[in-house]
């Protein structure tokens, strides 16, 4: 209320409604974040949780997926760390390292500058973001998708 009204209306200057509408978006941002983050952990190490809900087979892609065939990705435990592998066609692609950080899977290839990079979904059974591989200073990128295969699916 401004001095001398009695009205009884409370008034919101310019500058107040201005600041309410740029701080409130990035308020509910934030407590989504703490909100999200409320049981995180770094998972490079073995033996929680949350480490074992990326073990296992994995049905991925790249997108466009006419353009690729997809490809199964097997992560097991192994001593406190993950290993992995990718089977295409036959063939074994083996991964130098798998890690996940609270939603953030970062895997990368032995062989390539080849890196891939995820969120696994809150509820663990998918994966998406990016393939990423750098060739002669040129880096490529493709969407990337997994899914949770059912056990009897990854045999």
């Amino acid at each position: 209320m401004a001095v001398g009204d009695i009205s009884g209306r409370v008034r919101c200057g310019a500058g107040r409604l201005r600041f309410l509408l740029v701080a409130l978006p990035l308020l509910i941002c934030a407590l989504s974040l703490v909100a999200c983050a409320g049981g995180a952990r770094d998972t490079a190490g073995g033996g929680d949780a949350a480490h074992d809900r990326l073990v296992g087979a994995w049905r991925a892609e790249f997108t466009p997926a006419d353009a690729h065939a997809p490809f199964t990705l097997r992560v097991r435990p192994q001593g406190g760390e993950l290993s992995a592998v990718i089977e295409r066609s036959g063939d074994e692609i083996p991964v130098s390292s798998i890690v996940r950080r609270d939603l953030v899977v970062t895997i990368r290839l032995a062989q390539s500058k080849t890196e891939i990079f995820a969120k696994m979904a809150p509820n663990g059974g998918s994966m998406s973001g990016f393939w990423r591989q750098q060739t002669n200073g040129n880096v490529s990128e493709l969407p990337f998708k997994a899914w949770r295969m059912e056990p009897d699916e990854s045999s």
